[in-house]
């Protein structure tokens, strides 16, 4: 748990970096925001492609041209067969990753849940089932399966989503830097949104009207409005 925990750590670290680059000027990050909005529907080929690409390059390539410069052939084949098929070895592998952190989120949110409610156990549920696993676990592993098909299968949805999400708030810490006049002001809502109760009403309420108008206009940009077309 430390491990990941320092990764977890280390990737805001990263990610804090790059959005105090952005937030030099504020109008670069409600731009780079609305863009980011924009190209929401098209994140999922953009993280296969990329994947791909970084897996390509770093991993596959090197092994293979090392395989025939020692005169591997088949391993230089198969490296060649393996480059041709890794964009959609990649969403596979990303449609099952998906499903495991979808399936372990709805199992430790589940479990949580029916921690706070108290769910009573049926006089029918069978002893060994009581004292074994335990049968709000098994209910929890249920919803947590169900949760981990529903991501896999809804991945460009989600996607698309969190793009719309990240894009407001990136343009709302934007606004907050313009309205405040203060370019430190955005680490206020980064990563924790409960800094911005730290601001004035009237910034709080540009940050949430900006994030509120911008997430309505990217889920008509990306939903809605494709539909009324076809309509």
């Amino acid at each position: 748990m430390e491990a990941v925990s320092s990764y977890i750590s280390q990737a805001y670290d990263y990610l804090g970096r790059i959005v105090d680059i952005v937030m030099k000027q504020w109008y670069i990050a409600v731009l780079v925001g609305v863009g980011i909005i924009v190209i929401s529907k098209y994140l999922e080929n953009i993280v296969n492609v990329a994947l791909t690409i970084a897996i390509a390059i770093f991993l596959v390539l090197p092994i293979t041209l090392q395989a025939f410069q020692e005169g591997n052939t088949v391993l230089g084949v198969v490296g060649i067969f393996i480059m041709a098929l890794l964009y959609f070895i990649v969403k596979f592998i990303t449609k099952v990753a998906l499903f495991a952190v979808g399936a372990a989120a709805g199992y430790l949110f589940t479990t949580t849940l029916l921690g706070f409610i108290e769910v009573p156990l049926p006089e029918n549920v069978p002893t060994e089932v009581q004292t074994g696993f335990g049968a709000l676990n098994w209910i929890a592993l249920a919803a947590g399966i169900v949760v981990g098909f529903l991501t896999a299968k809804f991945t460009r949805q989600l996607l698309i989503l969190i793009g719309i999400f990240a894009g407001s708030y990136l343009s709302a810490m934007g606004m907050l830097v313009a309205y405040t006049g203060d370019p430190l002001s955005w680490k206020k809502a980064f990563p924790n949104p409960y800094g911005l109760l730290e601001v004035s009403q009237n910034a709080l309420i540009v940050f949430l009207v900006t994030l509120g108008v911008l997430m309505v206009f990217g889920i008509y940009y990306n939903f809605l409005r494709r539909k009324k077309r076809a309509a």
